[in-house]
């Protein structure tokens, strides 16, 4: 008979548990039990393998069996797994007249053990006799267990439970569409019960696998890790939608003068970042709108020149991640000669006690360089205080309220000519 097994070393172990199992089935009265042998087509390799000190075949169905131990330990530990593959057999004879062995270790992936595995002595009687102090360690209920009671082996459950599952974290907030990955730490540290199964209360709301949260619509739902005993970790998941996207984008002035630059500033928030912008422009009694720049590209700010007494269209349109615009629509006045305008901006009108509010001095028109004075006061008081020096050619000023009111803020510009103007804003401190 050709072995299916391959090679000298092959035969020579297929021959060997084909002549023990012989043996036990003519001492005991009963037909011979051979360990499962697969055919070539279901053997990954027709030569044994080597892990350490055991030799194995690995099969296509990723199993692996245990062929044989060449060692000579006293306290042996058998692998779960070898290259990934899981260990599901000890063949018969495996560690046949192994009597240095005093004990054995074997994972509960083992589901076939041979009956002639750890010895095959037998008394006058023709009776199965056990290696003399042998023990098998193992998780209870297992094939480990099983096979020590078939053969009246010593058999010690090595099971540690696991007490506890801590999350990284026990809650977190989540746009639909986000995800979030929890680990899970096990307690005590040499639990034998580690595999962990991840669930979660509604599907609809979150789904969660080998700890990756993926929020799938609005509400609210737990996930948790459970360990074999029904230990939990548990995370309460609440999951938003998604802000609306919205356009906050800017421009530097709304009158110019012709040839004057204007700055549009492309700003967003809500939607999913990040952000892409595009930028265009045109003559308000025109169908046809024109690019600047690099449509849907990162960058937040271009500038555009009238270069004709007219009104203009500007547009910003703001992209984000999930392909959603929102577009805002600005109209550019030019005139070829303006009168002096101030134009002067509150660069942040809802401000918290302590916090400053910058002042950005602007203007157009009129002769050209612009000085700037700056000045505040309650709105309840009547007396202006001066920020800073007056008619500087500094064109920005800061004001750190002391109370929480309302304050009015003046800027005076001042062209080359002399002529000014002025302009009031107010704003509230909280």
């Amino acid at each position: 008979m050709n072995s299916p097994l391959g090679g000298n070393q092959d035969e020579k172990i297929l021959t060997k548990m084909l002549a023990v199992s012989l043996c036990a089935a003519l001492l005991g009265g009963t037909a011979a039990v051979l360990p499962a042998i697969l055919s070539d087509s279901s053997i990954t390799a027709n030569v044994a393998e080597t892990y350490g000190n055991f030799q194995y075949f690995a099969y296509k169905d990723d199993s692996i069996t245990i062929t044989e131990y060449t060692g000579n330990d006293a306290e042996v530990t058998i692998p779960s797994e070898i290259n990934g593959k899981s260990v599901t057999s000890i063949a018969n004879c495996a560690f046949s007249h192994k009597y240095s062995l005093t004990s054995i270790n074997i994972p509960d992936s083992v589901t076939y053990i041979g009956s002639c595995a750890f010895g095959c002595d037998y008394d006058d009687n023709r009776d199965y006799v056990p290696i003399e102090g042998f023990i098998i360690y193992g998780k209870a209920g297992s094939e480990a267990e099983r096979y020590a009671k078939r053969k009246g082996i010593t058999f010690v459950d090595n099971t540690v439970a696991v007490t506890r599952i801590k999350l990284n974290k026990t809650a977190v907030t989540l746009e639909k569409g986000k995800t979030e990955t929890l680990t899970a730490t096990i307690q005590p540290t040499n639990a034998t019960d580690k595999p962990l199964t991840w669930q979660t209360t509604d599907k609809t709301v979150a789904t969660v696998r080998n700890g990756k949260i993926t929020a799938v619509g609005a509400g609210t739902c737990t996930v948790f890790a459970k360990s074999v005993n029904g230990k939990k970790g548990s995370c309460t998941v609440t999951v938003t939608a998604p802000k609306p996207l919205v356009n906050g984008s800017v421009i530097s002035s709304e009158l110019v003068q012709t040839g004057d630059k204007v700055r549009i500033s492309g700003s967003a928030a809500g939607g999913t970042g990040s952000y892409k912008y595009a930028y265009y422009y045109k003559r308000s009694s025109n169908t046809k709108w024109r690019t600047l720049g690099t449509e849907f590209g990162t960058n937040s700010s271009v500038t555009f020149t009238p270069t004709a007494e007219a009104d203009f269209d500007v547009k910003v349109v703001v992209r984000d991640e999930n392909d959603t615009t929102a577009e805002k629509l600005f109209t550019v006045k030019a005139m070829n000669k303006l009168a002096l305008t101030n134009v002067s901006v509150l660069q942040r009108t809802n401000v918290r006690l302590g916090t400053s509010i910058p002042i950005l001095g602007k203007a157009v028109g009129g002769d050209g360089g612009y000085t700037y004075a700056f000045y505040f006061k309650r709105s309840t008081n009547s007396k202006w205080n001066v920020l800073g020096t007056e008619f500087g050619t500094e064109t920005t000023a800061k004001l750190k309220p002391t109370a929480a009111v309302s304050y009015d803020i003046r800027v005076i510009v001042k062209d080359k000519s002399g002529r000014t103007a002025s302009k009031i804003i107010t704003t509230t401190v909280k």
